[in-house]
C-alpha cells in the first residue's frame, strides 16, 4: 500500500483512474539480498508518478523473496489406488502407467526433496476385467512448482483364477 499526498482533485482523479494500477519496480540490482526494503526506495516509485503526486510511505516497508536456482526433474510416478476385484478375479500382472515418469520444474530447494510425483487417489470396485483409463496427478502444493504432464495413463491387468483339488 501506498500513502500519497496530492491535491484531492489530484487523488480523486488518479483512483477512479487507477484504483488497481500495477507499480513496477526494477529489484535485479537487489538479486543477492531476500529482501527489499521499500521504505528506503521511495524515489523508485516516485518516478512513476506525476510531480504533483508525493509517496509518503510504503507499506509494508520491507518484501521478502525466495530467491533459487529453477531445476527440472524427472520423477517417477506413484499411483495411489485402492482396488477391489470380483470374486474369483484378482491382478493378473504388473499395473503399468504411461508415462511412469513426470517432469518437475521448480526451485532447487522446494524439489530437490522429491523421490516421486503421486496421482490422485484412483479407487475401481467389482473389477473382473483389464482396466484401461486416465488418472489426473496431484497439484503441486507449492505456487512455483509446474508438473509438465496433468495425467497418466494406466492399465489394470485382471486375471480370473479358479479353486480346486488335486
Amino acid at each position: 500500500y501506498l500513502t500519497m499526498q496530492a491535491s484531492g482533485w489530484k487523488l480523486l482523479a488518479w483512483y477512479l483512474q487507477w484504483n488497481d494500477a500495477v507499480i513496477n519496480i526494477d529489484v535485479s540490482p537487489y538479486r543477492n539480498k531476500d529482501f527489499f526494503e521499500t521504505r528506503n526506495k521511495i524515489f523508485l516509485l516516485q518516478e512513476q508518478f506525476s510531480g504533483d503526486v508525493r509517496i509518503l510511505r510504503i507499506s509494508p516497508d520491507t518484501v521478502w523473496f525466495d530467491i533459487d536456482d529453477k531445476i527440472v526433474l524427472n520423477l517417477p510416478v506413484l499411483l495411489q489406488h485402492d482396488l477391489q476385484f470380483r470374486r474369483q478375479y484378482s491382478l493378473g500382472g504388473d499395473v503399468k502407467l504411461t508415462p511412469d515418469s513426470v517432469k518437475i520444474y521448480g526451485p532447487a530447494s522446494v524439489i530437490d526433496t522429491l523421490r516421486y510425483w503421486r496421482t490422485v487417489p484412483f479407487r475401481i470396485q467389482d473389477i473382473f476385467a483389464d482396466v484401461h483409463t486416465t488418472v489426473k496427478l496431484e497439484r503441486p502444493a507449492h505456487p512455483s512448482v509446474e508438473v509438465m504432464t496433468e495425467q497418466v495413463d494406466i492399465y489394470v491387468p485382471v486375471g480370473e483364477f479358479t479353486e480346486g483339488k488335486l
